[in-house]
């Protein structure tokens, strides 16, 4: 083990006595709540010439 792994090891196994304090924070939000804004982010006639350029691959 070199001495970059070491101290990438040592901070690693530091971590959980911060907790989990991201994956806990996923669960207090509403993620769903979310989805209509990135929907209107995408341009649906932009993903239907996508669509139809890959279901014309041929195999």
């Amino acid at each position: 083990m070199d001495l970059v792994n070491y101290g990438i090891r040592e901070r690693y196994n530091q971590l959980p006595r911060f907790g989990y304090k991201l994956y806990e924070m996923g669960n207090l939000i509403d993620w769903e709540s979310f989805r209509p804004l990135f929907n209107n982010l995408y341009d649906n006639e932009y993903r239907e010439r996508w669509k139809a350029i890959f279901s014309n691959k041929e195999e």
